[in-house]
This record gives structure tokens, sequence and C-alpha cells, in this order.
């Protein structure tokens, strides 16, 4: 019995080749549209420091741009934060009560449009995201686009 199956599986060798394949490509399609959203919904961040007016550091300081990339599906606002580079935001905190050094983030930006790519943040911000003064010497500031969507997958 198991010869006569061998046989068999050696005969439609290329039939069952081809279903493999085909359902492969299915689901490597299917993947991609359906199961990793839009990955790159903006890219191209940058935080620039365009103020020369005055010896301390404030908004005016912090140019934030970005490239938006497709519309995520059910976007609903971008907001900005900035911080120290020893912050390390995540998704899952960035909106609740603990986002930022086991604080609440500030956000100092909000965007419902999803074509905007840069914005200058106002003279009265004197301190970072995590509610610290912000600091002219050694300090590296890194800017945080957040984008909110009702589609998890996007």
């Amino acid at each position: 019995m198991a010869k006569k199956i061998i046989q068999h599986i050696w005969r439609k060798r290329a039939a069952y080749m081809l279903s493999v394949l085909t359902v492969a490509v299915g689901v490597g399609f299917y993947a991609s549209f359906f199961i990793w959203g839009n990955a790159h919904a903006l890219s191209g961040v940058m935080l620039i420091d365009t103020d020369t007016t005055g010896p301390n550091l404030d908004g005016r300081d912090f140019t934030i741009t970005w490239t938006p990339g497709s519309q995520p599906t059910g976007f609903l606002y971008t907001k900005i934060y900035i911080t120290t580079d020893t912050v390390n935001l995540v998704t899952s905190t960035i909106e609740g009560a603990t986002g930022c050094n086991g604080g609440e983030c500030q956000m100092y930006g909000y965007f419902s449009q999803w074509n905007v790519g840069s914005t200058t943040l106002p003279q009265y911000m004197t301190k970072d995201s995590a509610n610290v003064n912000l600091m002219v010497s050694n300090t590296r500031y890194v800017a945080w686009i957040f984008v909110s969507t009702t589609n998890p997958a996007d």
C-alpha cells in the first residue's frame, strides 16, 4: 500500500507542487494587503533648531518636519511629543498616565488633517513632554509623531 502511495505522489508531483505554490502565493498576497497594514504611513521625521532669537531654550527652538505617506484607514489624529533621547515612548502607554518616565506625556502638537508635515512649537513651551525643563547643555531631544487610527492594522 505504501509503495502505491509513493508512486501516486511521484506521478502527480507537478500537480501537488503547483497547488502548494498557489496556496503560498495566495497567503502572501492576503498577508501583504490585510495583516500588516500600512507600516509606512509617515517617514523622514526631523527635529531642527531654527530659532536664533534668545539665549534660552523654548518652543521656538523646535521645528519638526515629516513626510506623510498614504493616509491610514480610519485616521483620527496626529500628535507631536518632544522628549530627551533617554525616554522611550511606546504606543501602549503614550496616551496613558505613565508614558513619560512614569508620568503623563504632554503633547505639543495635534493635527486632525493627515497632510500636515511640519510645525514649529510655541514660545511658551519651556518643558518637554515628560514635564522636565528644557536644557541647553548636552541634552539631546527627540521628536515623536503619534498617529491614531480606528484600524489597529494601520
